[in-house]
């Protein structure tokens, strides 16, 4: 169950960093000013799609592990002695923001999955 907790720390820290870079980047292409200049447009419309690329990427794959994350939450089965003390430790060492993270991941990939 620790392991789950670790991961799951691990998980969260890594979905936290990407939003902080998504929000950076939102930020960036807010205050961007278009210049006059068609190769200046170009190359600032490259650097954004090479930006948003990366950022893409990076939560593509943080989504693949928060899947995999949920499929090992969910298909762990423990010895019905120890269900009842795990869930109650789990539940009072991952605060309330942990467990609306992993949802809002359930309810991106079955929003993924539809389009």
């Amino acid at each position: 169950m620790v392991y789950h907790l670790q991961a799951l720390e691990k998980f969260s820290g890594t979905a936290s960093e990407v939003a902080t870079r998504l929000r950076q980047l939102c930020g960036k292409l807010e205050d961007t000013q278009f210049p006059n200049d068609v190769t200046q447009t170009e190359l600032l419309i490259a650097e954004h799609d090479a930006a948003r690329s990366e950022l893409k990427s990076d939560l593509e794959a943080v989504i693949d592990q928060g899947e995999q994350l949920l499929v090992c939450f969910k298909t762990t089965s423990l010895p019905p002695d120890h269900h009842d003390n795990d869930v109650v430790m789990a539940t009072q060492l991952l605060p309330a923001s942990r467990v609306t993270q992993v949802m809002a991941v359930e309810r991106l990939t079955s929003l993924r999955h539809v389009c």
